[in-house]
C-alpha cells in the first residue's frame, strides 16, 4: 500500500519539487478533494509541513494553461514568487500564474484553490501574468474566499444548474480582485513606493499588531514616508484601517485554531484589539461565525480520502 508521502508525489509530483523534511515524514498525512465545476476546477487540500518549488523548466514542460487563486485557510506558508517574498496566513488569497516560478515553505494547513484557464482570466484581465504572487487582501477578496470555502461546505450540495451560478460569481469577484490590482499596479502608486516597499510594510504591521497605537504615523515614521503615500499604498486592500483591521482579526482566528488557550479576551487584546464589542462584531462580519463558534471548530479533525489521482490531469481536463 502507497504511504501518504507516496500518493502525494503521485498527484503533484508532475508539477512540483516537492520537499518534506525527515522529521515530518513519520507523521506526513495527505487529504485532497477536488470538484470540476464547468471550466474551472476547485481543491481543498489538507497536509502536514513541506516545501514545494516549481521551477521554469518544470512548468514550461508540463505546459499547464492556468491561473490559480489559492486561499491559506489555516497554517501558514512562506512563498516566494515574482522576485518578492510574503507569508501567507489563514484568510489570504495569492494570485499564481502556474506557467512562472515560485517556491513556498507550508506548515501543517489547510487551503483551498481554484484554478481557471489562461484565456478565460486574460479575456476579462489582459496580462494577469504580471500579478504572479500577488497576495490579494481588499474587501472584494474577502466576498470571494468565503465563496470559494462555501464550494466544499459539507452542508451543501451543489447542483449542477447551482453550480454554473456559482462558477460565475466566482468568476466575476475573482476578475473584480485582479482589475482593481491591476489599477494598483508598480508605477500607479507613484516611484517612491513598489511592491518590495509594501512588502516590507505588511511584514511590519504584522510583527506590530499588538501595539494598539499602530497607524500611518507610526508606519510613516518607521518608513520614512507620508501619509498620503501609505493611504495610496492601501487602497488597494480597502484602505490602511481596514487592512490593520483583517490582520488582528485572521490572528485571533488562528490562535483560536492552533489550540491557544487564553480566553478570547487575551487574544482580542493581544491582537491589538481594545473594545471587546467592536471585536465580536467585526469577527463575526468578517467570518460569519463567532470566535466562541471557531474555538469549538478546532475540536473538529476532518480527513477526506484522496479523490484526484492527478493533479496534473485534472488541470488538463479544464483545458479549452
Amino acid at each position: 500500500m502507497a504511504t501518504a508521502i507516496e500518493a502525494w508525489h503521485d498527484i503533484a509530483g508532475n508539477t512540483l519539487h516537492i520537499s518534506i523534511d525527515e522529521d515530518d515524514r513519520d507523521r506526513f498525512s495527505l487529504s485532497l478533494r477536488a470538484m470540476r465545476l464547468n471550466q474551472t476546477v476547485a481543491t481543498a487540500a489538507q497536509t502536514t509541513a513541506q516545501s514545494l518549488h516549481r521551477d521554469l523548466d518544470r512548468a514550461h514542460r508540463d505546459g499547464l494553461d492556468q491561473y490559480g487563486f489559492f486561499l491559506q485557510v489555516t497554517g501558514s506558508r512562506l512563498v516566494q514568487a515574482n522576485e518578492v517574498d510574503a507569508v501567507l496566513l489563514p484568510g489570504d488569497l495569492q494570485f499564481v500564474d502556474m506557467a512562472q516560478e515560485d517556491r513556498s515553505v507550508a506548515t501543517d494547513g489547510r487551503t483551498t484553490t481554484l484554478y481557471v484557464p489562461r484565456d478565460l482570466v486574460e479575456s476579462d484581465v489582459p496580462e494577469a501574468w504580471r500579478l504572479h504572487g500577488t497576495i490579494i487582501r481588499s474587501a472584494a477578496a474577502q466576498v470571494f474566499t468565503n465563496q470559494m470555502l462555501s464550494l466544499f461546505d459539507p452542508t451543501c450540495a451543489w447542483s449542477p444548474v447551482m453550480a454554473g451560478f456559482l462558477e460565475r460569481s466566482l468568476l466575476s469577484m475573482a476578475f473584480g480582485c485582479l482589475a482593481e490590482l491591476q489599477v494598483d499596479a508598480p508605477g500607479a502608486v507613484g516611484d517612491r513606493v513598489d511592491r518590495s516597499m509594501r512588502c516590507r510594510i505588511e511584514h511590519y504591521i504584522e510583527d506590530t499588531l499588538a501595539d494598539h497605537g499602530l497607524g500611518a504615523q507610526q508606519i510613516g515614521a518607521e518608513f520614512g514616508i507620508s501619509r498620503s503615500v501609505i493611504y495610496r499604498v492601501f487602497q488597494i486592500h480597502g484602505g490602511l484601517h481596514r487592512y490593520i483591521l483583517g490582520c488582528r482579526l485572521r490572528r485571533v482566528r488562528r490562535l483560536l485554531l492552533a489550540g491557544d488557550e487564553r480566553t478570547i479576551s487575551e487574544l482580542a487584546y493581544a491582537s491589538g484589539f481594545v473594545s471587546q464589542a467592536h471585536f465580536n462584531r467585526e469577527f463575526r462580519r468578517t467570518f460569519s461565525v463567532t470566535p466562541s463558534q471557531v474555538r469549538l471548530q478546532q475540536q473538529y479533525t476532518g480527513h477526506n480520502p484522496v479523490e484526484a489521482s492527478s493533479l496534473d490531469l485534472l488541470f488538463r481536463s479544464v483545458a479549452p
